[in-house]
């Protein structure tokens, strides 16, 4: 007879208290864009563990029905520091084609670009 998975999970929660983790809330991507807005990215390294994070945070927030598409832009363009973003923003206009006004570039341009400058590839960056 197969074990009782949620009897087991149950009983694992009970023994290690801090292994439910709290539900993602959007206190905690607020908290990710204020800190990281501050922080200089300067190497690959750092911001893929900036996107790491963001990634974990924005699974989360998905995975609980608590954010949308838009939001999450917003986020993660808010996240990056004005230094990097103002490189990243002169790329996407000058390499790829410009988004509509009022629009949003999609995360997964904005990382491309931000690995594209921090690689070094450019002089211009």
């Amino acid at each position: 007879m197969p074990p009782d998975w949620d009897a087991f999970k149950e009983a694992l929660f009970r023994d290690y208290l801090d292994a439910r983790k709290a539900y993602m809330s959007s206190q905690v991507l607020d908290k990710f864009i204020k800190e990281n807005s501050q922080k200089t990215i300067q190497s690959l390294a750092q911001f893929s563990t900036f996107n790491q994070e963001f990634r974990r945070i924005k699974a989360r927030l998905v995975m609980e029905g608590c954010s949308n598409l838009e939001e999450l832009k917003k986020a993660y363009t808010k996240s990056i520091n004005c230094y990097l973003h103002q490189k990243i923003q002169i790329y996407l206009e000058s390499e790829k084609a410009p988004v509509l006004k009022g629009e949003l570039y999609l995360i997964e341009q904005l990382r491309e670009a931000a690995e594209y400058i921090l690689k070094g590839l450019d002089p211009c960056f």
